[in-house]
């Protein structure tokens, strides 16, 4: 699981995501034989690729076929387009690319396959005719919720939450769409309806809701970064100070964690700016630096 926070301001895109990855071994592969999950606090969920224009972040099953996904973007170099048209066609092959080598991947493992994993991924470029950053989103799901396709999306929200946001959707909208569900199965009501009728509350409510009180179209970038930093601490925060009640998918509620990294690109700068917050370290080092050893 993965919290993973887009903003888009008048003149940026900024990326956050947890570092924490709950995995599983394939039990058919695996030498010896192991079951369970495994969680880790050091997984890279942003990338760049290597001419920088193109920012991504990756959320959910996080490879590509064998490859780690942020490793299939960062070896990629986006071409430099002259035309908001061809640069839409660019990144449209490059989604079409990955998506085939995530289709031969399952299918050489099992040639009768039709339903098969693969992450949700987010791009932001900046623009050609205007500079400012856009986002775009695409699913290498396949099969599961209908989702068969090899396409891209453009993402309109100013502020867009993704893969476990709940607590901080609750946060930032006084409610989740997981209790609004167990309130309409108690209450024997649709779903839709009260949904709706929680999220009018943002137009008549006084005050209103935070998220939509939030001025995104004239924040700062840096502004931006605390902002998207401080809603991904919050989900992380939740989840470890509640009980763990298990999930069915990874076994842990807690599937949060770990240094938030930060990308963002603006439309001032040609380049990604990346603001890791973990680098490659030797543990003892570290440990000793932080005690204040010299």
């Amino acid at each position: 699981m993965t919290i993973a926070v887009t903003i888009r301001t008048g003149s940026a895109v900024v990326f956050a995501a947890d570092s924490r990855v709950t995995t599983k071994p394939d039990l058919a592969t695996a030498t010896p034989p192991a079951e369970g999950w495994q969680a880790y606090d050091h997984a890279v969920k942003l990338a760049q690729d290597r001419s920088a224009r193109l920012m991504a972040m990756v959320v959910g099953h996080s490879r590509i076929g064998d490859v780690d996904a942020v490793d299939v973007i960062s070896a990629y170099n986006f071409p430099k387009c002259l035309t908001d048209k061809e640069q839409i066609a660019a990144l449209k092959d490059f989604v079409l690319t990955i998506y085939d080598k995530n289709k031969q991947f399952w299918k050489s493992r099992n040639p009768a396959v039709t339903a098969w994993h693969g992450p949700l991924i987010l791009f932001a470029l900046s623009g050609v005719s205007d500079p400012r950053p856009r986002v775009w989103s695409t699913s290498l799901e396949v099969g599961y919720e209908n989702m068969s396709r090899a396409d891209i999306y453009p993402v309109d929200e100013r502020l867009r939450l993704d893969g476990s946001p709940d607590h901080t959707t609750t946060l930032l909208q006084g409610f989740s769409k997981g209790a609004l569900t167990s309130i309409a199965e108690k209450a024997q009501a649709e779903e839709g309806p009260l949904l709706a009728a929680a999220q009018a509350l943002h137009s008549e409510s006084s005050p209103r809701l935070p998220w939509w009180q939030l001025s995104l179209d004239h924040m700062p970038a840096q502004d931006a970064v605390d902002l998207a930093v401080f809603l991904a601490e919050v989900q992380i925060s939740m989840e470890r100070f509640l009980p763990d009640v298990g999930s069915k998918d990874s076994g842990t509620s807690r599937g949060c964690g770990g240094a938030i990294d930060v990308m963002v690109l603006r439309s001032d700068l040609t380049t990604v700016v990346s603001l890791p917050g973990k680098t490659l370290h030797h543990p003892r080092i570290r440990a000793t630096v932080e005690s204040g050893g010299g």
